[in-house]
Formats: structure tokens, C-alpha cells, sequence
């Protein structure tokens, strides 16, 4: 780790986590002891656990808790005190640990910038608010706005948090997301007013039923002109980027697509051979079709837009 600043060589990175996480810890009154960086070594770590336990209430790190060879900290907080909690299923911020040393509370936070940021504002904070006292009516609580965005890659496993930002659109209040949602993108933190929370499989959709459309109009058109965040390239039909889902209120009835659509979705490897061969499909929410072949009929439809 590197001091911004300074020049960076090979294999180095800037210090970003101290500078995020000391603002933020001062900025809830907390008196922060900085014992800067430590080596990659067990017994320095140790030793460092040691000293902080004798000058602080909560111990908190960043990094080192993962499975690496030199992620030390999980091993040091075992040996000097206790491990109740190791990784929980939330993305980012898988490798988080809890525990005790001595008399002190431990939180080792992820290495990456933002799967600590995460951590820290979505588990962290809270605990530290109650250690010092604040009741749950004294926190602020989670606020409601409509998602402009949609979501189509969903974590099984994992309760996921996006960062987003509020804006003004149309007259109503809603949520953008930051096009880069990766655990290294410290920018997407100081961009975003806030988290949204999704939990394991959840998926964000947008509905192109609300807008203003006629029967007959083609989807892709009709996505495009209202600034919807769905994926094209070619406008013509060929290139299978705008692939989307649709589901629909009415009954079930057979999904016949063209012979184009079919071979563009076969080459993008979105249905079969089988599916190519066939004069139509059944209607189900889960089969891809290209935005720029279909028309808007008359009936209301729920339009799932992918975002990769």
C-alpha cells in the first residue's frame, strides 16, 4: 500500500481505505487511533492486535481477513482473543470478521474498497451507533424510491447493495445506479447518495408498459426514445445485444418469432438448435427475444431490460 501522492510501482496501490473509513469514524464522533499499515506477518499482527486492544473499545481493520497467503488476521484474532463470525453472504463484502480481543470488539473489514464501504455502512455503523448509545429510532431509516434502472444479474447466494444515486426525472424522484457496481470502485461510493438493497436472486426491473407507446411500435424504438437502459448496437435486427424478457398478465399463448430472430438468438447463444427448428415456442417469461423485432401489441407488458 502506497500514501496517495506517492508514486506507485509495480504491484503497489494507494491507501484508500484509510481515508474513507477515518472520515467516516470521525464523522460519528468516534476518537480514531490510526496504528497505520502492518506487515504481512502473523506475530506483527499479533502484536498489533495486542496494543490496540489495550487502547480501544472496538478494533476495526481492513483486509487480511480473506484466504490468502499472507491474510493474517483471521488467524491473529484466534490466537489473541475469539472469532465469533467469518464471511456473511452479501455482496460486496463477502470476507467480513467479528470477534473479540481482550476487553475490545474486533471488525475486520474487506480489502477492497468498496466491499468495506459496503460492510461499513450496512452492518458496521449500526453497531457502532448502538455502542455508543443510539436506540433504533435515533437512526435513520431506510427511504423508498422507484428504481430507473434495471438489474438482470442477480446473486443466488447473496443479498446484494448497489450504489446509487437519487435524481429528478420527469417530475418524480427515482434511483440511477453507477454503470460500475465492481468491489474496486471506490469512485461509485463518493458519486452515490445510497445503497439499494436486493436480496439473494432479486431481480430490478423496469416496466416499458408505463410508457407512452402505440401497438405496432417496435420495443427497441420505444426503449430508446425514453432514455430506458437497454442494451443495443445495430438497430437492424442482427447483432442479438438487445436481448430482453417478457412477461405479460393475459393468457398464455404460443410465441412465434421470425426465422431472423431465431438465428440472431442461436448465435448469440441464447436458445437451441431445436428452438431455431421450431415455428413457435411456448410463453414462458424466461425465453430471450430481440427488442428490435418485436412490436408493442395492445396489452400490457413487463419488459425485463439486461444490463450486461
Amino acid at each position: 500500500l502506497v500514501e496517495p501522492g506517492q508514486a506507485l510501482a509495480a504491484g503497489q496501490i494507494y491507501n484508500s481505505n484509510r481515508y474513507w473509513l477515518v472520515s467516516e469514524l470521525m464523522w460519528l464522533g468516534c476518537e480514531v487511533t490510526d496504528l497505520g499499515i502492518v506487515p504481512d506477518s502473523l506475530s506483527r499482527t499479533r502484536e498489533i492486535l495486542q496494543d490496540a486492544a489495550g487502547l480501544a473499545d472496538v478494533i476495526m481493520t481492513c483486509g487480511g481477513v480473506s484466504v490468502g497467503e499472507e491474510d493474517h488476521v483471521k488467524a491473529a484474532v484466534e490466537a489473541e482473543g475469539s472469532l465469533d463470525l467469518w464471511k456473511i453472504a452479501i455482496k460486496p463484502g463477502k470476507p467480513l470478521a467479528c470477534g473479540r480481543v481482550g476487553q475490545a470488539g474486533f471488525i475486520g473489514l474487506p480489502g477492497n474498497p468498496v466491499s468495506g464501504f459496503v460492510t461499513y455502512q450496512v452492518l458496521v455503523k449500526p453497531y457502532l451507533q448502538r455502542c455508543a448509545g443510539l436506540l433504533a429510532d435515533d437512526v435513520a431509516a431506510p427511504a423508498l424510491y422507484p428504481a430507473g434502472f434495471a438489474w438482470d444479474k442477480p446473486d443466488a447466494r447473496r443479498e446484494e447493495f448497489l450504489r446509487v444515486k437519487l435524481v429528478l426525472q420527469d417530475g418524480q424522484w427515482q434511483l440511477q445506479r453507477y454503470p460500475n457496481q465492481g468491489s474496486g470502485v471506490l469512485t461509485s461510493c463518493a458519486w452515490a447518495d445510497g445503497l439499494v438493497r436486493l436480496a439473494a436472486g432479486q431481480q430490478q426491473q423496469r416496466l416499458l408498459a408505463e410508457l407512452d407507446a402505440e401497438p405496432g411500435d417496435l420495443l427497441l424504438d420505444v426503449a430508446r426514445l425514453a432514455d430506458v437502459p437497454l442494451h443495443w448496437r445495430c438497430g437492424q435486427g442482427t447483432c442479438g445485444t438487445c436481448k430482453v424478457r417478457i412477461s405479460h398478465a393475459g393468457p398464455a399463448q404460443a410465441v412465434r418469432p421470425g426465422r431472423k430472430e431465431r438465428n440472431v438468438l442461436l448465435r448469440a447463444g441464447l436458445i437451441t438448435q431445436a428452438e431455431v427448428a421450431a415455428e413457435s415456442w411456448p410463453d414462458v417469461s424466461s425465453a430471450w427475444r430481440l427488442a428490435c423485432h418485436l412490436e408493442v401489441g395492445t396489452e400490457d407488458w413487463s419488459v425485463l431490460c439486461p444490463q450486461d
